[in-house]
């Protein structure tokens, strides 16, 4: 699997009822139950350190996406 389209991620741990408001993802209604863990050696393009919506965590930008080698644990993981 993987993704080929651009992705922004971020190596700060968020409360799964504040990441939408912290990362400012679109679709506010939309819940989002899980996350990807993701081995940055295992990504061969990544921009960054930015900071994200009025400086309360950092992401990184994968341009190029990422292969299905990096996932952690090959699979989504639910955060509550």
């Amino acid at each position: 699997m993987g993704a080929k389209d651009r992705h922004h991620v971020t190596p700060t741990p968020y409360p799964a009822e504040e990441t939408v408001s912290c990362l400012y993802l679109p679709k506010v209604s939309v819940r989002r139950p899980f996350v990807l863990i993701l081995d940055p050696r295992r990504i061969d393009w990544v921009w960054g350190p930015h900071w994200v919506r009025y400086g309360s965590a950092i992401e990184y930008i994968l341009p190029g996406g990422f292969p299905k080698e990096a996932i952690v644990g090959g699979w989504e993981m639910e955060v509550g």
